[in-house]
């Protein structure tokens, strides 16, 4: 079920791909090695609510997260893609020119072209302080999901969770893709913005993978250094976006979310270029 793949520059990393599809799978093997008691609140969820998420997605945070991201967009100016006139076969207009010149698409019509861009990868690290509360873990995913939404107006955009351990001399990294636009917005909700998900997918795969009890997060809190050592494990490239775990000085909680995603994007689209 798992795809391990090697690092090209980091010396002892596993790298573990679980496509979103098959979470519940996951889920379900891990649970048979794991002593967990299936009554017991879980950081605001049961553990079967747990797994009714990997199987279906947070269903109830989607109608909330489309709302904030609807209004995110109200606010934030994005750049939509231009409307140009083009030939076609049937259209509301006829072009004399190209009709006189026998083409066989001698009608116009407005159509929408959206200019050939590169997806952007925006990688979001499901790891968590254990000060965050659940409030503040929701309130960081829904502006972190309206990022990516109003960042997909302009080119393509694939969200990826992850999270990374050391354990022992080896460093792991999960990655669980998300998919290109449109967002799923109950999985990716779920993944990125709830706790009690977050925490219990983590614990699971970190237990698995280790083989062992005992696993400790690295650069815990390095978002102040750019998320340096996350990029480098992620492979990620220049145009690549990295958000890293979140902390109690994480700048999504220590600010409006509508302002902080309209500065998110304004950085991003004034830096990353074409």
């Amino acid at each position: 079920m798992y795809r391990i793949d090697k690092h090209p520059t980091i010396k002892q990393l596993k790298v573990v791909k679980i496509p979103a599809t098959k979470l519940a799978g996951v889920s379900r093997d891990l649970r048979t090695r794991i002593t967990i008691n299936e009554d017991s609140e879980f950081v605001g969820a049961t553990a079967a609510e747990c797994q009714d998420m990997l199987e279906r997605g947070a269903l109830n945070q989607v109608k909330r997260a489309r709302e904030f991201a609807e209004k995110v967009s109200r606010t934030v100016k994005v750049e939509n893609p231009r409307r140009r006139k083009r030939n076609v076969v049937a259209g509301g207009r006829v072009r004399v020119s190209a009709y006189l010149a026998g083409s066989q698409k001698p009608f116009s019509r407005k159509v929408k072209v959206v200019d050939a861009k590169a997806p952007v990868r925006v990688y979001v690290d499901i790891g968590c302080s254990g000060g965050v509360d659940a409030k503040d873990v929701e309130k960081r995913g829904l502006a972190l999901l309206a990022f990516a939404h109003c960042l997909s107006k302009q080119r393509p955009v694939e969200v990826i969770a992850f999270t990374y351990f050391r354990i022992r001399r080896q460093d792991v990294l999960v990655k669980v893709p998300l998919g290109l636009k449109p967002v799923n917005w109950a999985l990716a909700g779920a993944v990125i913005g709830h706790s009690a998900f977050m925490r219990d997918f983590a614990f699971r795969i970190t237990h698995d993978v280790a083989k062992a009890p005992k696993a400790g997060c690295i650069a815990w809190g390095e978002s102040y250094q750019g998320n340096t050592v996350a990029r480098e494990i992620l492979g990620a490239g220049p145009n690549d976006i990295v958000f890293g775990r979140g902390h109690l000085s994480d700048s999504v909680l220590r600010s409006d979310p509508v302002k902080w995603v309209a500065s998110e994007l304004d950085r991003v689209l004034n830096t990353k270029g074409n």
